[in-house]
């Protein structure tokens, strides 16, 4: 099927055929003033200026002629436009200049075809969306080890996991900012709270500098939302509507976080999954558990997870899976592991 020509091309032709009647009219006006103009009475005393402006005017129409028919018109036009497109120009620009030149050229790679461009269009929504997400800080690295294995107390075996996390955030343009979230556990409560501890937190270096006492009894069990109660009645938080992490958790170019916590959960409680809260460049996960105790089931998911074995983004260790993408991932993208039971 022969497809329908763009508004563009159709603009290029119609463009080609005026300039090449102009330059034809052109070049008979130019003979027409050479050879008639003379013999004109009231012009006769003017003979050789005429033949000059004719001269003239065949000249010009020629070579307007000869630059579209060899391209010159073309080429000339095509190198402006690459003179234009240098870094240095692209610099100069103000930041409206450059998103309203960014979305034409999202829109020219996507779909060329489509003059029109719907509000709605997912070309324009992922534009957005992007600039909502990396309008602030991201993730240069996050790097989280899970030991995870078998404890009795009272005749009674519960999960725990013993949990240590490392990351750097970075800002992209240089603001001060906050980081929103640093812990955020739900998990079904267990029965004896008496004896053990469901969530602790051992260890917590921000930039280097100690701040395991600031925070290490703050963290304690919240009721969830009704949209979460069915799944998880409980979860633990460490976040920015903690007055002092909000002041301690402030920065403006980067922010290095180490830190170690545990968990403790119902042999029944067989799924951890993470979710990353923000743009990540690098993310990886070890998961370790005894192989005789529990077989492993790991998955990454989320916007670059298609093929993760054939990526080898999953990796077999000696006690376990390291899950990773070198490449970055979206908020809300992460890993799903799943125990089974041996015994």
């Amino acid at each position: 099927m022969k497809l329908p020509l763009s508004k563009n091309k159709k603009e290029e032709i119609f463009n080609k055929i005026s300039l090449c009647t102009f330059s034809i009219i052109g070049f008979l006006i130019g003979l027409l003033i050479i050879a008639i103009g003379p013999s004109i009475p009231f012009l006769s005393n003017y003979k050789q200026s005429l033949e000059t402006i004719g001269q003239t005017v065949i000249s010009i129409s020629f070579s307007s002629l000869l630059l579209e028919w060899f391209g010159y018109v073309n080429y000339t036009r095509k190198r402006m436009c690459e003179i234009l497109a240098e870094d240095e120009v692209i610099k100069i620009l103000d930041l409206k200049r450059k998103k309203e030149l960014k979305s034409a050229l999202i829109r020219n790679i996507y779909m060329p075809r489509q003059s029109q461009m719907e509000e709605n269009n997912i070309v324009n929504v992922i534009d957005k969306e992007l600039d909502n997400i990396l309008s602030d800080y991201y993730y240069d690295e996050y790097i989280s080890y899970i030991d995870a294995y078998k404890i009795q107390t009272n005749n009674v075996t519960y999960i725990k996991k013993d949990i240590r996390v490392t990351f750097t955030a970075k800002t992209l343009k240089k603001k001060r900012l906050t980081l929103e979230r640093l812990i955020s556990t739900y998990m079904e409560p267990i029965s004896n709270t008496k004896e053990l501890k469901p969530f602790e937190l051992r260890k917590l270096l921000i930039n280097e500098k100690d701040y395991t006492k600031n925070f290490k009894d703050e963290i304690e069990a919240h009721n969830n939302d009704k949209n979460l109660k069915d799944i998880y009645s409980k979860h633990y938080c460490l976040d920015k509507n903690n007055k002092e992490f909000s002041k301690i958790m402030r920065f403006k170019d980067k922010l290095y976080v180490d830190m170690e916590y545990s968990t403790i959960v119902n042999i029944d409680d067989l799924v951890f999954t993470h979710q990353i809260d923000k743009a990540c460049k690098h993310y990886c996960i070890h998961f370790n558990a005894d192989s005789k105790d529990f077989d492993i089931i790991i998955e990454g998911f989320g916007f670059m997870s298609v093929g993760n074995h054939d990526k080898e983004r999953i990796v077999k260790t000696n006690n376990g899976y390291m899950l990773r993408f070198l490449n970055w991932i979206l908020p809300g993208d992460g890993a799903s592991i799943v125990l089974k039971n041996k015994n």
